[in-house]
């Protein structure tokens, strides 16, 4: 045992980090290989594994080599690249007689409705493209076994959480409660799934890559309970002794935010597996291994809560230096990327909602707001253009969206047309120069909120400063001389609160 050598290839991911905890915990020689992550008191390797040459390298000398990789989240990334990957891995393995232990997901199973409890044999009918991918990786290692060419397992992992910030119960819950937000999500909230602690997946995976037994075989990884995530959004708020209320975005949301943002299409295409119970059966690898200990999910958001605990705020301040506007804003939320984006006068525009297609979009079917753009503007874009979550104009106009804790649900005028919160930036930007024409324009529209509740601070060149939100059903524009920031509760309450101190 002290002569092996376990490689991790994607040391620095969540389970590749498992891994090389659990290795250590267990004196194992270990190098980690990453694409361009030194790892910390080990050896580390650099490789690009769609490299074959590289990928030899990388596992040479090794007894053991575990495929923990995670590859850019695109289904056309996955087609081009994890047959390339696994089969430079294989073959690698086989020219150093080195044992593949593979973690994988659960894409591969289907069609609805799911056979609950899913075991290893439940029928492997994808749902969807990426689903077709890891059957199809998983068969080509199984064959690779079965050919006698190198030891394979497989181990199959339900949706993990843990420490790290990429997983899901992140995302969608502790990041927002943290910041005082309310989390969202997609999908039923009632549907039972059971979730992996990732620190588990990492223990399982090198307890079976020491079983010589094990190989040639699909295992499910160990899981906790199958729960809601309805129920999950309770543990959180028990633990951090909050009481948000998870809520589902529309189906159709999903749908038009898609268009314009791949990832969330992406996402969209794997939106069934959420509609229906999926319960993870690992009896037989708790059978096989009756001593291994389960993290309660109690537990593990536990200590998630306890890594990850930090304090944030996003507000918006203006000052004044000398003769200058200064327009400040600390902007923090979950999704890492966005667009600059610039705008052109003179372009016919139309409000997205239900109804909206491409060939409906400027006639009367669509109950969006069409305009035309008066002036240019510069947006910071996070969901795709039309769709800014700041910006400027040309006029001197410029307006910056804050969640908004206290928001209210809006009463819609169905005779007016409608318009959502992230378009309803780029029309003022697009229309309007100063907050007064901005004020006498709410009256024309009903603001619809689709996705999130926001309220708005917006300065024009005058220095003139306003906030606009939902009191009583209603969008509003407030001024105040003394308005100068403003952060997530609502401006009336803002003020009470700095008068009490």
């Amino acid at each position: 045992m002290n002569n092996s050598l376990h490689v991790v290839l994607g040391a620095s991911g969540a389970t590749g980090q498992a891994v090389i905890e659990e290795l250590k915990r267990l004196r194992l020689n270990i190098r980690a290989v990453t694409r361009n992550t030194k790892v910390e008191g080990i050896e580390t390797f650099s490789a690009n594994l769609l490299d074959e040459s590289e990928a030899l390298t990388a596992i040479s000398g090794a007894t053991h080599a575990y495929l923990c990789v995670s590859l850019t989240s695109s289904t056309k990334a996955w087609s081009e690249q994890w047959p390339k990957v696994m089969k430079n891995v294989i073959n690698a393995c086989e020219k150093s007689n080195t044992k593949l232990i593979f973690i994988d997901n659960t894409y591969m199973y289907g069609p609805q409705p799911f056979l609950n409890p899913i075991d290893e044999s439940h029928p492997q009918r994808p749902i969807h493209q990426k689903g077709f991918i890891r059957k199809n990786i998983a068969d080509m290692l199984l064959r690779a076994h079965e050919e006698r060419r190198i030891s394979a397992v497989i181990g199959r992992s339900a949706v993990f959480y843990g420490t790290t910030s990429n997983s899901m119960m992140y995302i969608l819950f502790l990041e927002n409660l943290l910041k005082g937000e309310a989390p969202k999500t997609f999908g039923d909230i009632n549907v039972k799934h059971n979730y992996a602690f990732v620190s588990d997946n990492g223990r399982a995976l090198v307890k079976l890559a020491l079983d010589d037994n094990a190989y040639g075989q699909v295992w499910h990884l160990p899981t906790s309970r199958p729960i809601s995530l309805n129920e999950v959004n309770a543990i959180f708020n028990k633990l951090l002794g909050t009481q948000a209320k998870l809520s589902c975005i529309p189906k159709y949301v999903v749908s038009i935010i898609s268009i314009f943002m791949p990832s969330v299409k992406e996402m969209r295409d794997m939106l069934n597996t959420y509609e229906a119970d999926f319960v993870l059966s690992s009896n037989r690898f708790m059978t096989r291994y009756p001593d291994f200990q389960v993290t309660p999910i109690e537990e593990g958001l536990t200590e998630m809560i306890n890594y990850n605990r930090r304090y944030s705020n996003v507000h918006i301040d203006k000052t004044k230096k000398n003769s200058e506007m200064i327009l400040g804003q600390n902007y923090d939320f979950y999704y890492g990327h966005g667009l600059i984006l610039t705008n052109n006068p003179y372009v016919s525009k139309a409000a997205l909602t239900e109804e909206s297609s491409k060939e409906n979009l400027f006639t009367e079917e669509n109950r969006g707001v069409k305009w035309k753009s008066k002036y240019g503007s510069v947006t910071f874009n996070q969901f795709g253009r039309e769709l800014p979550t700041c910006g400027i104009n040309e006029a001197g106009l410029s307006i910056a969206s804050m969640w908004h804790n206290s928001v209210q649900k809006e009463i819609i005028e169905l005779e007016k047309p409608l318009i959502s919160e992230l378009q309803w930036i780029q029309m003022q930007l697009d229309l309007y120069a100063t907050i007064d024409e901005v004020e006498m324009g709410l009256s024309q529209y009903a603001y619809s909120v689709s996705l999130y509740p926001m309220h708005y601070h917006i300065v024009d060149r005058t220095g003139k400063s306003a906030i606009v939100e939902m009191i009583n059903g209603k969008l509003q524009l407030l001024k105040h001389k003394d308005i100068t920031a403003c952060g997530n509760a609502g401006i009336n309450e803002s003020i009470e609160y700095f008068k009490r101190q």
